[in-house]
Formats: C-alpha cells, structure tokens, sequence
C-alpha cells in the first residue's frame, strides 16, 4: 500500500496520467482559445461544418473548460469526460461533413479516455480503502 500514491494508483501510472493530463490541458487550451478568438483555420473549419460560428465559440468554451478541469485532481475525469465527448463530436463531424480522417479527435479522445478512466479508477479505490478502513 506504501507504494500507492494519494490518486490510489502506483507512482508510475500516476506519473502517466499527470503527463496525459497536461498534455491534454495544453492542446486543448490552445485549440481553444484559437476557436474563441477567431483563427483563420478555425473559422474556415466550422465554415465548412455549416452549422454557424456559435459552434466554433461553443466549441472552443468546452475545450478550454474541460482543459481547465483537467489539470484539477479533483475535476480531472470529469474534464476528461467532457473534452472526451467534444472529440466524440468532432469525429463524427470530420467523418460525415467534413469526409476527412478524424486522427487527431480520436488521438486526443484516447488521450482523454486515459485520464478519465484512470483518475475515475483511483478515486474508487480511494472510496474503497476508506470504507475497509471505518469498518474496522
């Protein structure tokens, strides 16, 4: 149990979830913010998706949310959750509208996948150990 950390995973699994977590936040929040203030690419993009540019600021707001989620322990899976589903989207988008490979949502879904499901795994075993431990 020593070797466990405080998110209730081994040190080395925690280590890996920090970075997938950071690396998160920071595409992101980058992919983000140039949704909200208007990069070119951006705004062609959601052009050509057809639905108006309140999907790109709405877009961009989730994206840069759940980055924000994602740094915080306590908000990290469901941040994760989140951006997971905001990818979920844009994948269906890139491959039914746009008719282009959705590599890079479904990168950073799996990316997310890996934060969610390991920071929801660690909290369950916290909740358990915690409950073995006042039943005693």
């Amino acid at each position: 149990m020593a070797a466990e950390t405080e998110a209730g995973v081994g040190k080395p699994v925690d280590i890996l979830l920090w970075v997938c977590q950071l690396i998160g936040a920071l595409a992101f929040s980058l992919v983000g913010v140039a949704k909200i203030v208007g990069a070119d690419a951006e705004v062609q993009l959601f052009a050509a998706v057809g639905y108006g540019q309140w999907l790109r600021y709405f877009t961009g707001a989730l994206e840069i949310a759940g980055a924000l989620m994602v740094v915080f322990p306590g908000t990290a899976a469901v941040g994760a959750f989140l951006l997971m589903g905001v990818m979920a989207g844009a994948t269906v988008t890139h491959l039914t509208v746009l008719h282009t490979a959705p590599t890079l949502p479904l990168a950073l879904m799996i990316l997310m996948a890996i934060v969610a499901f390991g920071r929801q795994l660690g909290r369950h075993r916290i909740k358990a150990r915690l409950a073995t431990h006042s039943a005693h």
